[in-house]
């Protein structure tokens, strides 16, 4: 799955047919023809889902997903997929069905199995941050999460709540170094030092202060531009424009985050792509630009759309309403109306 959904574990799965596949004229013919030589091949059908994946055909995907899943109860990476795919499509409820299934089958150890898993689900779903909050104390009390992913987990949640103070402190119990641990893989989608930077503005550190922040964040992200995947590079674009935009620096920001979503591996209109214009939609709130980035957003929102744990630029109804960054839109008429009706149905 690309970058694709999400997460690193995932990039590691071989996929030979769905290669194979995408090279022929007729790719619906000839998913047709690998399920007819091989029936009961969940492997086929997961390649199959890799293949309606690349075609955005998230309908068929899900499909797909769901007939392997039958056919190998046992699979923990197609019962993965399916969890982050319902997520792309923001179908929250199927999202925290397929987890569950997930968990009957999966360790602790699996990620997509955790409590503060299934808790981001609820939360999108329900809006109430209480879940966030029992899952870390229920993670605490059975030992399931390391220390510095609890850490990170509080973090985000008082970030939410505009507890900066409490925010500050769990963050500067994380190491650096632990973001680069697998555990971690989709963990923090940012930098301590990209979070310490929105950390200083959000609280409203001394003008010195954020703007030491603010820079450090930005050599930080320099250093780190010689990434050699797109993924990697791109993000590192969509985060150097939210810092520039914080900065101050309108063209420079904007034309970052443009540029974040031209090398984002995936066709227009790819979840990857779609993330990558949450963030120039962010960009936007921030320098001032408002009609684009309402307009944007009301398109995006719709749209299916990669999400990452963590990325401040995630576009749901639920990350719009809590997270700081966007306050410079609420008192825009047609923000306002999003926000005050359901989440808008996703088109896939």
């Amino acid at each position: 799955m690309s970058s694709a959904l999400v997460s690193p574990e995932m990039r590691r799965v071989s996929v030979p047919l769905a290669g194979s596949i995408c090279s022929t004229v007729d790719v619906p013919k000839a998913v047709t023809r690998a399920a007819e030589l091989a029936p009961n091949s969940a492997e086929v059908q997961l390649n199959a889902a890799f293949v309606y994946k690349r075609r955005q055909n998230f309908r068929l995907r899900i499909e797909a997903l769901r007939r392997a899943e039958a056919l190998d109860p046992d699979n923990t990476r197609v019962r993965s997929f399916l969890v982050v795919t319902y997520r792309c499509v923001r179908d929250w409820r199927n999202a925290i069905q397929a987890r569950d299934r997930l968990t009957i089958r999966a360790s602790g150890a699996n990620f997509f199995a955790s409590r503060w898993s299934r808790a981001r689900d609820e939360f999108r779903l329900s809006g109430n941050i209480d879940a966030l909050k029992k899952a870390i104390a229920e993670e605490a009390t059975a030992g399931e999460a390391s220390a510095a992913r609890l850490d990170f987990e509080r973090f985000q949640t008082a970030m939410f709540e505009r507890d900066y103070a409490n925010a500050a402190h769990y963050l500067s119990q994380i190491a650096p170094e632990s973001y680069a641990q697998a555990e971690f893989f989709e963990i923090a989608s940012h930098t301590k030092a990209f979070y310490e930077a929105l950390l200083a503005m959000a609280s409203g550190s001394a003008p010195s202060l954020q703007e030491h922040a603010l820079q450090t964040a930005e050599r930080e992200i320099l250093s780190s531009k010689t990434a050699t995947s797109e993924p990697d590079r791109s993000k590192s674009l969509a985060d150097l424009a939210l810092i520039h935009a914080l900065l101050g620096r309108k063209e420079e920001a904007i034309r970052e985050a443009e540029n974040a979503i031209e090398v984002m591996e995936g066709p227009p209109g790819s979840i990857e792509k779609n993330a990558m214009s949450s963030a120039l939609a962010l960009v936007y709130a921030r320098t001032g630009e408002t009609e684009k980035a309402v307009a944007l957003i009301e398109h995006l929102l719709s749209s299916p759309c990669e999400l990452q744990v963590g990325a401040v630029y995630n576009m749901t109804l639920t990350d719009l309403k809590w997270r700081w960054l966007w306050d410079p839109l609420r008192g825009h008429p047609r923000f306002q109306k999003l926000l005050a009706g359901p989440e808008p149905a996703t088109t896939y």
